[in-house]
């Protein structure tokens, strides 16, 4: 099974609207496949979709 991933500079996590120093996205590290914290991610990922 192939899937596709993207890498982007902190700066454009914006684009999203997200703050590159929220907490969740620091919990989470630089690795949204295999992040730190499911609970950050399952947190950050509700941010950007009630965007």
């Amino acid at each position: 099974m192939e899937k596709d991933y993207i890498i982007i500079k902190t700066e454009e996590i914006s684009t999203l609207g997200i703050s590159a120093d929220d907490p969740d996205l620091l919990e989470i590290g630089n690795d949204f496949v295999k992040p730190r914290s499911e609970a950050a991610l399952m947190r950050l990922m509700n941010k950007i979709k009630d965007k």
